[in-house]
């Protein structure tokens, strides 16, 4: 299996990089959940965490789906879950539309199985 992202050269305009991704706010028992939107995030962002622990840093600049290309090849046997989880961290963070629980639960099976992976 490939890696959704491109993983040739960079074609962005290098007069306009795009901000890194940052860890939203940790919610407070008051606040959450305010959207189904944030597990989403928390459970991708928490995947970068872990794949930075393991010396695989995402580069500032660097869109989730080229990061996913990076990931792959740190990890092949794990390119299809980071694949998905990347889909779905794309989709949560760039549409407008409501997310169901189900979509929550699968994301935690699989960044689960990555993590497994990696220890």
């Amino acid at each position: 299996m490939t890696c959704v992202g491109c993983c040739g050269p960079r074609r962005r305009n290098r007069l306009s990089p795009s901000p890194a991704v940052s860890k939203p706010n940790e919610p407070t028992a008051d606040s959450w959940p305010l959207s189904r939107r944030e597990p989403l995030r928390w459970i991708y962002l928490d995947v970068l965490d872990k794949a930075a622990r393991r010396r695989v840093s995402r580069r500032a600049g660097q869109t989730p789906y080229e990061f996913a290309c990076t990931l792959s090849q740190a990890a092949p046997e794990a390119t299809a879950d980071v694949n998905d989880l990347t889909r779905q961290f794309v989709d949560v963070r760039y549409s407008t539309h409501e997310v169901v629980a189900a979509r929550v639960s699968w994301a935690r099976r699989i960044a689960a199985r990555i993590s497994r992976l990696w220890n």
